[in-house]
């Protein structure tokens, strides 16, 4: 039944993208949950059109832009579960603290309608911070056990960097190859101690626009490989901006 149980978790998941595994005990058995984390693109700023800048062909090591197929979510290297056996305590439990995540939920069972009773959302409808005492306390009463948890940039860590919390995707079926396009740092963010605690469904690159005019007035170029070089870290950034005020 716990192989069961992970597997169906990890159908939704997976398809779903970002998600850590958690643990625990539900009496008999041990439940996964799934993350996602918000890593919203750093806002831009419109560049005045006195120049255009140069357009460069995109690296080579950025992921696959190709338009995904509008087939059902892919589940490559995990079988479907067979849920004959199955009663109402064998259920998943996918908990948030808004709606958002259930209409991800909603496209994975409109996908795969056979699950439908076997997953229920629990909208906790409270603050991203507060909902975590909340499903705390379900992991530990085992009441409604938490098998799928999503989490913001925030609050993904406190589940992910805790070993009696969140279990290993590789562990339950998840292979390195699925994320061959995926962004390096996601799937950074998201390893603890050598294991794959979480994945992503929402990730995106940021980008800065910048006046090619100003830059070559203050920082001596406007190569966008040099101006990359001001921006390569945080440090860096405020380095920039500070040498940008000077001026």
């Amino acid at each position: 039944m716990k192989k069961f149980k992970k597997a169906l978790a990890l159908s939704l998941t997976l398809a779903m993208g970002m998600s850590m595994v958690a643990c625990g005990d539900k009496k008999e058995s041990t439940t996964s949950a799934g993350t996602q984390a918000n890593t919203d693109a750093p806002s831009t700023t419109e560049a005045p059109k006195t120049e255009a800048p140069k357009t460069e062909e995109p690296k080579t090591d950025a992921p696959n832009t190709e338009e995904p197929k509008t087939d059902a979510p892919a589940t490559t290297g995990i079988a479907a579960p067979d849920t004959s056996s199955w009663t109402e305590k064998d259920k998943i439990y996918a908990y948030s603290w808004d709606d958002d995540f259930k209409k991800k939920l909603d496209v994975i069972l409109d996908a795969y309608p056979q699950y439908k009773d076997y997953v229920e959302y629990i909208n906790l409808g409270v603050a991203s911070e507060e909902s975590l005492e909340l499903i705390d306390q379900a992991l530990k009463s085992g009441d409604k056990y938490p098998s799928l948890i999503p989490a913001d940039i925030g609050s993904a860590k406190y589940y992910t960097e805790n070993d009696d919390k969140t279990l290993d995707l590789y562990s339950i079926g998840f292979t390195p190859d699925m994320f061959k396009d995926t962004y390096q740092y996601a799937v950074d963010f998201a390893t603890y101690n050598g294991q794959l605690k979480a994945v992503t469904w929402q990730s995106a690159a940021g980008s800065v626009f910048y006046n090619r005019a100003i830059a070559k007035e203050v920082f001596g170029t406007d190569d966008p490989d040099a101006i990359q070089e001001k921006l390569k870290d945080w440090d860096s950034f405020f380095a920039a901006a500070e040498e940008l005020k000077a001026k």
